[in-house]
């Protein structure tokens, strides 16, 4: 094998990783985010969200190559969830890393 072609394959691998990690991200954020939030933002329901970024994640696996033309759009599913809605659903303050700092009886 000759350079070119191992720094290809480094290349493409390591793309693969970043691409699955995002969509796996992705999917797990919209897991945890609470189904109020989704409605309180105006946005799609929770369900409509996790099924798009639970296909994009199992794409993204299954695939195994981020030149794939499925996988980029898989890939763009996930960006458009973490930097269109992901952002809408912290503001509401709910599930993990949401900022709220209220205890089961208010405020601390």
């Amino acid at each position: 094998m000759n350079l070119f072609t191992i720094t290809t394959s480094v290349v493409s691998l390591v793309l693969w990783v970043v691409m699955v990690g995002v969509s796996g991200y992705a999917f797990v954020d919209a897991l945890r985010r609470p189904a109020q939030a989704y409605a309180y933002v105006g946005r799609r329901p929770k369900n409509f969200w996790l099924l798009i970024t639970g296909i994009a994640a199992g794409a993204q696996f299954v695939l195994a190559s981020p030149t794939n033309f499925i996988a980029l759009i898989a890939l763009v599913a996930s960006l458009v969830y973490l930097f269109g809605i992901r952002p809408e659903l912290q503001q509401y303050g709910g599930g993990a890393g949401g900022g709220s700092s209220n205890g089961p009886y208010g405020s601390w």
